[in-house]
């Protein structure tokens, strides 16, 4: 019971370092419940300082291990969400294994104690690129409360915002169901409040300059064959965020098919 120890010196204060080599003995000799309950201390003494080996040696020791041991590892963590750093959880655990921890993720999103900043982490992670990640829809409600929530706190600070319009357009773009809903509540609390009008011009303004940089020389090069087709299937859809200029080039293209 090694990391039950570490854990307690955790909750004291005091100094403690974890070896890879208990790592390796935690998960090769795990017998019973008392094995598994000291894997859950494991998790919650990691954070993202601990040293990358230990988060692949977990990952590998889970591995090792049946989705039942794996559930009643994720099942006990549900109980110490306030103190589990989900970002180091979530180096240590593949996708494929999210489905046995849906009841820690459940109370993780729901917990007072979280802040609203690890919640989008985790619900961006559980939704994006994963084969299962419709399984995890069931949580969009709750993101959308609460990134309306952040909108409407005039105290809430930029790092909270700055996520709350990244997991909306997250949703909107990959949750379909959730789309209009979360439009609205970006338009009416994000882009139309005067309080973070600041914040929402220096998107814009990042924006623009991302296209821009991204589209000039391939319009360039385009417009120096006479390829205006390409042009404006390359910038059309993005008419209404590009550059003056970027705009100028579209309508030139536009001009020169149109009089053909």
């Amino acid at each position: 019971m090694v990391f039950s120890e570490l854990y307690r010196k955790k909750l004291q204060n005091l100094s403690f370092q974890i070896w890879v080599k208990y790592v390796n003995s935690a998960f090769s000799e795990v017998s019973g419940e008392d094995g598994l309950s000291d894997i859950v201390y494991l998790f919650l003494l990691i954070d993202c300082d601990t040293d990358t080996a230990i988060f692949e040696k977990i990952r590998k020791g889970l591995g090792l291990l049946s989705e039942h041991q794996k559930k009643y590892i994720f099942d006990e963590l549900a109980a110490y969400v306030s103190e589990l750093d989900i970002e180091a959880f979530l180096n240590c655990v593949v996708s494929q294994d999210f489905v046995w921890a849906v009841g820690l993720f459940r109370n993780f999103l729901y917990s007072e104690k979280v802040s609203v900043i690890d919640k989008f982490i985790l619900y961006g992670e559980l939704v994006s690129e994963l084969d299962n990640a419709e399984c995890f829809y069931i949580f969009t409600n709750n993101i959308i409360d609460i990134a309306a929530s952040v909108f409407s706190n005039d105290l809430s600070v930029k790092g909270e915002v700055r996520f709350a319009v990244r997991i909306l357009k997250m949703i909107i773009r990959d949750v379909g169901k959730y789309k209009d809903e979360s439009q609205e509540v970006l338009d009416a609390l994000y882009v139309q409040n005067e309080v973070w009008k600041m914040y929402y011009e220096e998107e814009i303004s990042h924006r623009k300059k991302v296209l821009t940089e991204s589209f000039n020389l391939k319009v360039n090069n385009a417009i120096k064959i006479g390829d205006y087709e390409k042009v404006i299937k390359l910038i059309g859809p993005y008419e209404s965020e590009i550059s003056g200029l970027l705009k100028k080039k579209l309508m030139f293209c536009r001009k020169r098919l149109a009089n053909k």
